[in-house]
């Protein structure tokens, strides 16, 4: 074993982390941090459109008595709520 190997990354600090993306970007990291943006943006987009649909009735033809319009609203919020929550945490 090589001397200074922490196999357990008990030495690992908070000063080793990167503190910031372009930290991150530069150690060729840069597609997934595309690959995850992008992968995002057409998650939102997609749910903001079939999740109301569903949660209203419109998509089976069966209503609910759920707005389309309240519906979507509401999803359009939680996902940014939940998106800046999840920014915010790291």
């Amino acid at each position: 074993m090589e001397e200074g190997f922490d196999p357990a990354g008990a030495g690992d600090t908070l000063a080793a982390r990167p503190t910031c993306a372009l930290e991150v970007a530069g150690s060729g990291a840069v597609w997934r941090i595309v690959l995850a943006g992008v992968t995002t943006f057409l998650t939102m987009g997609y749910i903001i459109f079939v999740q109301p649909a569903v949660l209203s009735g419109t998509m089976f033809g069966k209503l609910t008595g759920m707005n389309f319009g309240v519906v979507t609203a509401a999803t359009c919020l939680s996902a940014a709520l939940a998106t800046a929550t999840t920014g915010l945490q790291y």
